[in-house]
């Protein structure tokens, strides 16, 4: 009990760093010995993985706000048009989690070279990769992010209001980083299990962890094949990574099966930490929240009547979504559609006799699981990825069959999470369990050769918009990810939607106002208004292509 009393109140100590804290919270938190007492260095990496947690397990706070509100921007979610650019209290709250992972590193950082032991290398080394992690995704959402002056006061005693660094520089530095990392990986010791609630100590997923990041960073760098941003000098870069990954598997080993996925697993029961999303308080049959977006059914619906059939439509459908509880659509699947009428969508989800008139996420699946697990990085999305990198820079391999292999991966995913379900018995707002006996591993092979084969003259957006579906519950910033990317799902409809502080479609996501106020170097980006470069929504990332011009993207976004 002790030495989790003392990483909860280090990992506590580390959360301020002074762009975020005043001095005197310093002193009152983290140099008082009545509150905290000594650590270690694995204590320090346990308490940098709790400070990692929103990302690395889905928890109520991020799959309910965070995510839906990231994934509302790429249609992975459904959500009232009135507010589909308004992201909510957590839309800027993984602007917080990267300040607060990068200063408990930095604590670490600073004990483990003080205590001078090499046997204690992986936990400085792991507790770098998770850094990069969570620093990836903080990047790919702001495009800009401080770092290289943050979390130095409990580290080093610097007095420091952080800058904001120079954006290529930290996607060039986590790639570079990254591979230093995994070379130095083998040679580095081990992790006691007690201390590693990510691989319980397995050093050789540990080393698949940080060479799939550190594809996840090369693939989004290297832009997409049928568009070059002037300004992206990283493409290349991108390139040779992939290549020097993909090309090496015992050199650079990545993610492959669900052997090696890289996940949290609960590990008790009941309704304490391990519980993943649970409470979801019957979803609120009068809130958008938890609700499918059209764009997604229509693509899991093949044959388009709303309805499902094994021989017909995706595997996923009912895996990922239930039908319509009651009322004039009951049991069919229906999505918020942003081409309706925002009274029309008002309507539906108010609902007919107080039931909501669209889908749900599965509330077998997503609902009251305490089995569920938090999926980091999967085989699928790796997958993807290989097979882009096979048709865009011909590395070798069977693009077809990493496609196969992709979405394979992702129904057994999804069939795990509904079967292994702990859920109670089906009630007026949950559904059974999916019968998946139809579909055998032959079965679902074929289904996937057949999406394969569905467009002979455009492979590169069948794995783009696999991606983007497969990766819609557990990690909606890489729906986002993909469309700014790749232009791909590239038949989206984005509205003008008038009224709102946000009125289209966000490119990024601002500096955070509160961060602004805390410290004096922060830019005010609280642009709200038209277009300023370099301070505002729609200013478009280095990689990623700029969706509201119709040359660079397919689908439509109103923009007055």
């Amino acid at each position: 009990m002790k030495k989790i009393a003392n990483i909860l109140l280090v990992a506590g100590a580390a959360t301020c760093l002074l762009n975020a804290c005043a001095e005197e919270e310093f002193t009152d938190r983290y140099l008082n010995p009545a509150k905290v007492t000594s650590t270690s260095v694995d204590q320090l990496f346990t308490g940098e993985l709790e400070k990692a947690n929103e990302i690395l397990r889905i928890g109520y706070g991020r799959f309910m706000y965070h995510d839906q509100a990231v994934g509302k921007l790429a249609q992975a979610w459904g959500v009232a048009l009135g507010s589909l650019y308004e992201g909510g209290m957590y839309q800027t709250s993984i602007w917080d989690w990267h300040i607060g992972v990068v200063t408990q590193y930095r604590v670490l950082k600073k004990e483990y070279e003080a205590a001078g032991d090499e046997s204690l290398k992986a936990y400085e080394l792991c507790g770098r990769a998770v850094m990069y992690h969570v620093m990836l995704q903080a990047l790919d959402e702001f495009g800009k992010l401080p770092f290289s002056e943050v979390g130095l006061y409990p580290a080093t005693g610097e007095m420091v209001y952080a800058h904001l660094d120079d954006t290529k520089t930290l996607y060039e530095l986590i790639i570079d980083d990254l591979g230093a990392i995994n070379n130095e990986l083998p040679t580095a010791g081990a992790i006691a299990t007690m201390s590693d609630w990510l691989n319980d100590g397995d050093m050789s997923k540990w080393r698949k962890y940080v060479n799939s990041l550190r594809l996840r960073a090369a693939i989004r760098v290297s832009g997409a094949e049928d568009y070059t941003n002037p300004d992206n000098s990283l493409k290349s870069k991108g390139e040779q990574v992939i290549k020097e990954i993909l090309g090496d598997a015992g050199k650079h080993p990545v993610v492959t099966g669900v052997d090696d996925e890289i996940k949290v697993t609960p590990k008790g029961s009941g309704n304490g930490w391990w519980s993943s999303i649970t409470g979801m308080d019957n979803y609120d049959q009068h809130s958008a929240r938890n609700t499918a977006a059209h764009a997604r059914i229509q693509r899991l619906d093949l044959n388009g009547d709303s309805l499902y059939n094994d021989a017909d439509d995706d595997p996923r459908l009912p895996l990922l979504y239930d039908t319509v509880h009651g009322g004039s659509k009951s049991g069919k699947f229906v999505g918020i559609n942003t081409r309706d009428e925002a009274g029309d969508v008002s309507a539906g989800i108010t609902g007919e006799k107080g039931i909501k008139q669209y889908s749900f996420v599965n509330e077998r699946s997503f609902r009251d699981n305490r089995r569920i697990n938090s999926y980091v990085i999967t085989p699928s999305e790796i997958a993807f990825y290989k097979a882009e990198a096979i048709l865009r820079f011909s590395v070798a391999g069977d693009a077809k069959e990493e496609f196969v292999r992709g979405v394979r991966e992702s129904v057994k995913m999804y069939a795990k999470i509904n079967a292994e379900s702990d859920a109670a018995d089906p009630s007026a707002y949950r559904s059974p369990k999916v019968d998946m006996s139809y579909w055998t591993d032959d079965k679902i092979n074929e289904f996937a050769e057949k999406l394969w084969n569905s467009d002979p003259s455009n492979k590169l957006k069948l794995v783009y918009e696999q991606l983007w579906l497969h990766c819609g519950i557990f990690n909606a910033t890489e729906c986002w990810n993909t469309l700014r990317r790749t232009g791909y799902p590239n038949d989206l409809y984005f509205p003008y939607v008038t009224g709102a502080n946000v009125n289209v479609l966000l490119q990024r996501f601002i500096v955070p106002t509160s961060e602004v106020q805390r410290n004096k170097n922060m830019p005010d980006e609280d642009n709200r208004g038209a277009y300023t470069p370099g301070k505002s929504w729609w200013e478009v990332i280095f990689w990623a292509r700029d969706l509201t011009n119709s040359s660079l993207y397919a689908g439509e976004v109103k923009t007055s």
